[in-house]
Parts: structure tokens; C-alpha cells; sequence
């Protein structure tokens, strides 16, 4: 399985927008992928390229981001393309800074959650972070590490996230059943 965008495995591989299932050698085999996410600027480039020669779809691999220490569940890029988050089994949200991609720097380390975080989200604004975990919380994050607010709304893990276009309410999701 090849895998496009964002793909996760221990570690994550950024390669550009929409997955392959050719023959090709010139990207790593990837097996397992538990999270995958597209660019807003890749998406944009993606469409532009339908109307132009050759297939749209190959996309090549680019580099790695490493850090997390646990599987990988979640990545988002941020509404304005730049920042990168993950959320990871190994209890932390991790944050890159993508304009950068040789250096591969991680601005973000968060690890307030007490077990595993399942997703990330961003603000509309990309001021904010969220993340949800198996600790029942969803926490909200500024970009200089610091915490805004810790929600303690689920009886059991949280699953899903998503922030409002209004930059002031989000939803969750559980296994307990609620939103």
C-alpha cells in the first residue's frame, strides 16, 4: 500500500496529495497506515494539475518527520498550510513547522494527556490546537505550548474532533456514545 499526503507509520512521511497504487519503487513500501492528510495548498495544486498533461495522481515522497514514540493516529496540516500536527499513542500532540522541511523542525511538544491522544484539530485561524485521548479530555493548545483549556465533557475515550469556523466552539466525539 502507498500512501499520499501525510502518512503515518511510527513516524510520518509527507508526500504530497493523493495515493498511488502503481508499481513504482520510488517511494517506501508502507504498511499499516493509520492516518493520512492532505494540504490545503497541495489540494489546490492537485486540482490544478487535472486539467494539465500526465497523471495527477503520482506524487512523490518527500521526507520524514520523526519523534513520536507510539503509533501515530492523527495528522492535520493547519488551515493555512504551514503547521503540521500529530496526536500519537505515545501520549503527545506534535507539531512541525512545514515551510521548513529540511530542517524538519518540531516547534510542538505536548504532553499534558495522561494516555493515548486519538485526534487533532486546528482553529479556523490556525491559532489553536486541539487534541482528544483515551484520558477523556479534549484540550485546547496556543502555539506557544501553553495550555488554554482542558474539557473534561466524555465518560470514556474521545475519538473525533472538529473545530467551528467561528473559532470558538469545537466537537467531540466518544465511545461513550455522545457528541
Amino acid at each position: 500500500m502507498r500512501c499520499g499526503a501525510v502518512c503515518v507509520v511510527g513516524t510520518l512521511l509527507w508526500y504530497g496529495a493523493a495515493p498511488r497504487v502503481s508499481g513504482d519503487d520510488d517511494a517506501p513500501h508502507i504498511e499499516d497506515i493509520e492516518a493520512a492528510a492532505l494540504s490545503p495548498t497541495s489540494a489546490a495544486a492537485h486540482r490544478a494539475a487535472q486539467g494539465s498533461a500526465g497523471d495527477p495522481r503520482h506524487f512523490h515522497y518527500k521526507y520524514d518527520l520523526s519523534g513520536h514514540t507510539g503509533a501515530v493516529y492523527a495528522v492535520r496540516f493547519s488551515p493555512n498550510g504551514r503547521l503540521l500536527a500529530s496526536s500519537s499513542f505515545d501520549k503527545t500532540v506534535r507539531c512541525w513547522d512545514i515551510e521548513k522541511p529540511l530542517q524538519q523542525e518540531q516547534i510542538l511538544c505536548l504532553a499534558e494527556h495522561t494516555h493515548n491522544v486519538s485526534d487533532v484539530g486546528w482553529s479556523a485561524d490556525s491559532a489553536r490546537l486541539l487534541s482528544g485521548s483515551y484520558d477523556h479530555t479534549v484540550r485546547v493548545w496556543r502555539l506557544n505550548g501553553t495550555l488554554q483549556n482542558t474539557f473534561e465533557l466524555h465518560t470514556d475515550d474521545v475519538n473525533a474532533l472538529v473545530s467551528l469556523p467561528d473559532n470558538q466552539h469545537a466537537l467531540s466525539g466518544s465511545t461513550d456514545s455522545t457528541v
